[in-house]
């Protein structure tokens, strides 16, 4: 009898180097899918907590988000299975699968309403931008009409977002890398900006934080600040649904679990360090008390509309 060849899944465990990159491979969409539009509340979300407590709660939530992620993905390569609901399926039977098939449509649905209406605002924001410096009838219209911002939303779409969400996330490994590569352009940005000494010339030319009003905060707000916070984190960092499905392009078993555990020590180490220079460099940037809820509404001028437009393709991406 003929031995099976060995296929190159095997050979991975035997070459660090291929195991590394299968890693990357894997870890590249996943920070895609992790990191999106919870960036920009962050800095309003360390404004509610500080520094410090923020800091602790991200940290732990980001924990607790891995460790469940990683119990979901050993039990899945046990269960010989890459869905979320099926794993559901074996530990509790039907009733428990279509109660989490339930729960993941209202959660994906909910998602995807606030990706929509971010990438719609984005859009809009860098066309206005445009239309004030170029006075084109048609960048006026998209951007200052109902009609255009809806027009806008569903060009975007349909050109852009359904030709990209009819590949697995396994094959988006360019689409990955241009996503991260504008993600570590965001932060370092931000953390650029945060570094510039008050006054710069650079820093009046892009925004000015004393005319973002402070909101009025009672005593009871404060206290109800680090669960709101908390609330963002959550958003922040869930991914159990979307990282499952990746088991599909891995070796069988715990062979492809344990690559998909290493993608996400990754994945979480790495937005984990782009969570808080987003959060703590927004706060720096504005100063406690003019912090807007979207980072995005304290830019102004040409630098809010590049910013816009470009965020809203990290966000289709």
């Amino acid at each position: 009898m003929e031995e099976p060849s060995t296929t190159p899944y095997e050979l991975v465990g035997q070459h660090s180097s291929s195991r590394l990159v299968l890693v990357m491979r894997t870890a590249g969409p996943l920070i895609l899918a992790i990191a999106g539009s919870a960036l920009t509340p962050l800095p309003c979300a360390f404004s509610l907590t500080g520094v410090t407590a923020g800091g602790l709660v991200l940290l732990a939530i980001g924990a607790a988000n891995l460790y469940t992620t990683i119990l979901m993905v050993r039990a899945a390569a046990r269960c010989g299975t890459s869905g979320y609901e099926e794993v559901m399926e074996e530990a509790g039977g039907a009733a428990a699968r279509s109660w989490c098939q339930f729960a993941l449509f209202v959660l994906l649905f909910g998602s995807v309403c606030t990706c929509l209406s971010v990438i719609q605002e984005t859009a809009a924001h860098a066309i206005a931008e445009l239309a004030l410096r170029t006075h084109w009838p048609l960048a006026k219209w998209l951007a200052f009409t109902s009609l255009g911002r809806a027009s806008l939303l569903c060009g975007l779409t349909a050109t852009l977002l359904l030709p990209l969400s009819l590949a697995s996330m396994g094959e988006l490994l360019l689409v990955s890398l241009v996503g991260v590569g504008m993600m570590v352009v965001l932060c370092a940005y931000v953390l650029w900006l945060a570094l510039v000494p008050p006054g710069h010339p650079t820093i009046t030319t892009v925004f000015d934080p004393a005319a973002i009003e402070p909101p009025i905060r009672s005593t009871a707000a404060y206290f109800l600040g680090v669960p709101t916070a908390a609330s963002t984190f959550g958003y922040a960092f869930y991914i159990q649904p979307c990282a499952l499905p990746l088991l599909r392009t891995l070796p069988k078993g715990d062979a492809g679990a344990d690559i998909l555990t290493e993608a996400l020590y990754v994945t979480f180490a790495f937005t984990a360090c782009a969570y808080l220079i987003v959060g703590v460099g927004g706060l720096l940037i504005f100063g406690q008390g003019h912090v807007p809820q979207d980072l995005l509404q304290g830019f102004s001028g040409r630098t809010g509309g590049y910013l816009s437009g470009f965020f809203c393709l990290y966000l289709c991406l």
